[in-house]
């Protein structure tokens, strides 16, 4: 995967992402990191699809950090932003 050939609104999602797994002490990416990223940026398309359709963005963040709170998670040091892998599934995805 090439993050080159994406957008500069997608490369700062996926960077969000990763700080959103560093966050929860997480050591892989996930859908989940990302959809917290995308629905959080500011002036992003994914807050005002979801306004559109009726629903608050916020509630689906906290949902998911909720979410991810709950998740096994790593402690302790050794863990950079530069270490965090993206999982197979959010591979996928992208």
């Amino acid at each position: 995967m090439d993050i080159q050939t994406f957008t500069e609104k997608a490369r700062e999602a996926l960077s969000d992402a990763q700080t959103v797994a560093m966050r929860h002490h997480h050591t892989q990416v996930d859908a989940e990191h990302l959809a917290v990223a995308l629905v959080a940026q500011p002036e992003g398309l994914t807050g005002r699809l979801l306004e559109r359709m009726g629903r608050d963005p916020e509630v689906l963040v906290e949902t998911l950090k909720r979410w991810l709170g709950r998740q096994p998670s790593v402690t302790g040091g050794g863990h950079t932003q530069g270490q965090i892998a993206v999982t197979p599934r959010l591979g996928q995805l992208l």
